[in-house]
Order: C-alpha cells, then structure tokens, then sequence
C-alpha cells in the first residue's frame, strides 16, 4: 500500500493490519506527516478517522484543500477518557469500512495526566484498543507521540514503553538546521534507514529517491 509516497518508507510500514508510531519534538513535522497520509488515502477514495488530542490548529491546513480530505472524519478530544472513548467508539464503526485511523497525539493527554491515577493503564488500554481495531478492521493505525529529554541530548516519546509495546513501526522525525529527517527505529531489521523531507502547502515532499 502506497501510504506516504515513499517506496522505502511504505516497505516499512507493510500491509494491514500495522499499527504505525511517529515521535519527535515540536516542529519536527508529526502532524504534517499524519495530514499528508490521511490526504493520500483520501484522493485514493479510502475513508479514514482523524481524532486530534491538540486543539484544532491543524484544520487550517486542512481547509486550505478542504476538498481532498472529503474522505476523512476529523474529531477532538480533550481527556485521556475521551480518547478511550473515541477509541471504543471506531471499534463499533467498523462495519463502516474506514481504512485507517489516526491520533495526533497519543500521548499529550497522558503527559498532562501522568501522575493521575491510572494515567499508565489509560494510555496503555488506548494503544491495546487502537491495536484491536487495526486487527477487527485489517486497517492500519497511525498515531504521533510527543517526547522528553532524556540523556546526551536525545529524546523520547513520553509513555514509550508502553506504546512500544503495542506499536509494530515506530518513527522518528528530526529537525537540525532547517533539515527535516525520518529516521526507522522499529522494527530493528530496518533499523537506521533514513529519508530526508520537506513540509510545504502541498504537504511532505521527500527529497532523497524513496
């Protein structure tokens, strides 16, 4: 299946049913990424879910080609309770024939709620769903992450033991002097492959042959 428009990167990503994990810090291009996806199977006449955990900023880039996502349903959702619940309701919509589901972000919510109780089990019980409905459905997940530190300067997604757990493909983008990078980190067979992008109107340009 012809996903991002990256051969290579879709070889990763493999046939359905897949579970899909973008990270990267702030303005590394993780709701671009998810938009340019969602926009693809659209102009493809494949329907999808779109539940936004981080307002409705991303609707400016949507209504500017409103037309070529006529085929996604877009949502938001304000609690980790909200997102289970969203969750829960895809899974009953399956009959509905949606090719993918999206989540920009995972784990925002978990972040604000992190020492809550049973914020750990919340985002967990969240993956576990989206990975049921990926399997119930043969379609294919796709969520991003938000990261923290952590030593020498790298980062991670918050919740990442969790979310490895549940995710098949996880994806890192990167952002260094105004070069876009996606770099694979699992599964490790494709480990360290590394494809350089751009983000304009249009969406995700890839600039090295994919």
């Amino acid at each position: 299946m012809n996903y991002t428009g990256c051969s290579s990167i879709d070889s990763v990503i493999g046939e359905e049913p897949v579970t899909v994990l973008v990270y990267g810090e702030a303005a590394t291009g993780k709701t671009a990424l998810l938009l340019h996806i969602a926009r693809r199977l659209s102009l493809n006449g494949f329907r999808s879910i779109f539940i936004s955990t981080e307002g409705s900023m991303y609707m400016a880039r949507v209504a500017s080609v409103a037309q070529d996502y006529e085929n996604v349903v877009f949502t938001e959702v304000y609690s980790l309770d909200e997102q289970i619940a969203y969750s829960l309701m895809a899974l009953i919509l399956k009959s509905m024939d949606f090719k993918a589901l999206f989540i920009d972000s995972i784990n925002s919510l978990y972040r604000l709620e992190a020492y809550s109780e049973y914020s750990v089990e919340k985002l967990g019980l969240n993956a576990s769903l989206m990975r049921k409905w990926a399997e119930e459905c043969r379609g294919v997940v796709f969520a991003s992450a938000q990261v923290r530190a952590i030593d020498e300067g790298d980062v991670a997604a918050s919740g990442m033991k969790v979310l490895e757990y549940w995710f098949d493909v996880i994806l890192q983008l990167t952002k260094s002097n105004g070069e876009r990078a996606l770099k694979v980190m699992k599964p490790r067979d494709f480990r360290e492959k590394r494809v350089l992008f751009e983000i304009s109107s249009q969406g995700v340009t890839w600039i090295e042959p994919c």
